[in-house]
């Protein structure tokens, strides 16, 4: 029924439980499902000592980019959970 369906799970950290209930709904109905939530990304937490345009050019936001990209391809469909920020929402056009 849900044939070759990967679907990138997007949201807020907010909403990890949720997210986590949704991933496993989803799951339990047969769908493959990319959880960002079930990853370790502490890494990816913004270093608030930086300003922006550091944070930009730094080759740990080149990381953090590529890292989400790989996720982001591999799926096919992706599901926006509000409330959400920027930055998933940015993932809807990816």
């Amino acid at each position: 029924m849900y044939e070759n369906i990967r679907i990138y799970l997007a949201s807020s950290w907010k909403n990890e439980k949720t997210v986590l209930q949704v991933a496993k709904d989803m799951r339990t109905a047969g769908l493959d499902v990319d959880c960002f939530a079930e990853r370790n990304h502490g890494e990816y937490i913004a270093n608030p000592e930086d300003d922006g345009i550091a944070s930009l050019k730094s080759d740990y936001s080149k990381r953090v980019y590529n890292a989400a990209k790989q996720h982001m391809d591999w799926a096919n469909c992706c599901v926006l959970l509000n409330p959400a920020g920027v930055t998933p929402i940015s993932k809807l056009g990816t």
